[in-house]
């Protein structure tokens, strides 16, 4: 180990959001409570498998678009502000319910109720649309394995939409997935120790990949960066699959483009930390996060005062114009471009 890898082994930017928590019990079978649609309707919608219950989903979605259209929503094009509305909310709804959580998504499953007494055709296809979203989900969560699911729900949903930190699943050691989908992998899951050849391994055996999809509550440091210089020497993009957590921020830096799709998975920071204790100020790791954004283009100021701005329990989730002004996203979606910034 050189001098330059020695500053940042053993430093750690990681989610701490489970702590304290214990494993899930078995989860309950039986009757689904199609909550979108019980949400938009005076009738509650049951079905005796999550194959049905999407069916009943989507047939009252259909219903709905035929009443928007009475109302005088002309053709099912609502906006593109409304391409995955409630679609977060949705697959966290449909999570807790997959993984026997129900009784900490009933706020959530209120949450995303839409008035259609109005006689306003938009507001009913945005109902529609919605209930569109949450069948849609339905299915993206059954093709996952229940270890992915409850990645899914650790990341997205825990200490999300009022779902506290106690709702956190133990996941029994379950490693980072690295999942091919055409020229993307998802990588999704910590940034332990391996974690850097792991994804060299698998892009260096696929050398189609031309995208890295991230998703993760954080890790080693060190790690992140050696990751993040691959990527870059690949000329690989990285996008946001799920939320991405402390050092899975390093990797995602490492994309020669970096790009944040809707429903807008998180960029979130805090102190690098030893243990648990953030590192002091001064520590020569934030020297090496400084040096690290240089090379990736990133304005180096705000890359490590984010870092700097929330202790290890806690997280900063800076708003799209600020990761684009630092050039820390090249893109996000429907919000801005960092070539239309300088930073000052």
């Amino acid at each position: 180990m050189n001098r330059f890898e020695r500053i940042t082994s053993g430093y750690h930017a990681r989610s701490s959001a489970a702590a304290g928590c214990t494993s899930r019990g078995a989860a309950r079978l039986g009757w689904l409570v199609i909550a979108a649609a019980a949400a938009l309707l005076p009738m509650q919608a049951r079905a005796a498998s999550w194959a049905e219950a999407i069916a009943a989903v989507e047939a009252q979605e259909e219903k709905l678009w035929q009443l928007a259209h009475r109302r005088g929503q002309e053709g099912r094009h609502i906006g593109t502000l409304y391409n995955e509305f409630h679609a977060n909310e949705h697959s966290c709804s449909i999570l807790g319910r997959m993984l026997g959580k129900a009784d900490f998504i009933v706020e959530l499953e209120q949450s995303t109720q839409i008035d259609i007494s109005t006689t306003d055709g938009h507001a009913t296809g945005v109902a529609a649309h919605s209930l569109g979203n949450w069948a849609a989900s339905a299915r993206r969560l059954l093709d996952l394995d229940e270890p992915r699911r409850i990645r899914e729900w650790n990341l997205d949903c825990v200490g999300e939409f009022g779902i506290p930190g106690t709702a956190w699943i133990g996941e029994n050691g379950a490693p980072t997935f690295f999942d091919i989908d055409g020229t993307t992998l998802k990588v999704i899951g910590n940034v332990e120790e391996g974690f850097s050849q792991r994804l060299i391994a698998v892009i260096e055996e696929n050398p189609h990949i031309t995208h890295v999809a991230l998703g993760s509550a954080g890790g080693s440091v060190h790690e992140a960066i050696m990751a993040g210089v691959f990527i870059r020497q690949r000329n690989l993009e990285t996008l946001l699959w799920n939320n991405c957590f402390s050092a899975c921020t390093i990797v995602f830096a490492g994309g020669v483009k970096r790009q944040i799709w809707s429903p807008y998975p998180d960029l979130a920071f805090h102190q690098v930390s030893i243990g648990g204790v953030a590192v002091p100020s001064d520590d020569p790791v934030y020297d090496r996060l400084g040096s690290y954004a240089r090379l990736m283009g990133i304005h180096p100021k705000p890359f490590l005062a984010l870092f700097r701005s929330a202790p290890p329990s806690d997280f900063t989730r800076p708003k799209s114009d600020l990761l684009c002004a630092a050039n820390i996203a090249t893109w996000v979606q429907r919000a801005c471009d960092a070539k239309d910034y300088s930073w000052n």
